[in-house]
């Protein structure tokens, strides 16, 4: 059945009836977006090693010359981007204590694990990207230095990477997602959409 569509219910999971593993009982859009968001965080961690080794190697551009990691403009950078990230994995830890959680309030107390749920989760999840990818453009990609940049370096690979992450169809329909749990909370979902793309049946008035 299709991710967006399914509200679970015990006799619709036979794999919690089998296995008795409350894994069985969740939900599909907020761990999409959570694989693409935590490649993003992961990438920008990487990101912040190099960064770390250039501006300790590096001189500064402008008087005083100085090693980069002693101006503090570089330093400001640098700090503003181990924030972003650990903000980033903060948020992504969140995303998946709170999708156990559910999953496992189902399994033992009924409780369903709804679409509003998931989409809320998924929302979370792309706000976990979207900071990895302004700290990566912003903070590292635009004062690493062009030389960082070029055709193989690390930094040019991971900007890259982290370039496809953020133009993953996935990601571009946050939109869709942003509406959808708007929609929830206003109640005017009857149906759920199967695809992002496809009209959900609106509520009576």
């Amino acid at each position: 059945m299709a991710a967006g569509s399914w509200t679970p219910t015990r006799p619709a999971v036979p794999g919690l009836r089998l296995h008795g593993n409350p894994l069985y009982a969740g939900r599909t859009l907020s761990v999409f977006q959570s694989e693409l968001s935590a490649l993003a965080v992961g990438a920008l961690r990487g990101a912040l090693e190099e960064y770390e080794s250039l501006i300790r190697s590096r001189r500064t551009q402008r008087p005083p010359i100085v090693a980069r990691y002693l101006d503090p403009d570089y330093q400001r950078w640098f700090g503003q981007a181990i924030g972003r990230a650990a903000a980033a994995e903060a948020l992504l830890t969140g995303v998946a204590k709170r999708w156990s959680d559910y999953t496992h309030r189902f399994a033992q107390e009924g409780r369903p694990f709804s679409r509003r749920d998931d989409l809320e989760l998924n929302v979370l999840a792309r706000e976990a990207l979207t900071l990895a990818w302004t700290s990566l453009q912003e903070d590292v990609f635009r004062t690493a230095g062009t030389s960082a940049a070029r055709s193989g370096t690390r930094i040019e690979r991971i900007f890259r990477d982290v370039a496809m992450d953020w133009g993953h169809v996935g990601n571009v329909t946050r939109d869709w997602a942003w509406r959808e749990l708007a929609r929830e909370q206003l109640g005017l979902v009857e149906g759920a959409a199967l695809k992002p793309d496809r009209p959900h049946v609106e509520a009576s008035a």
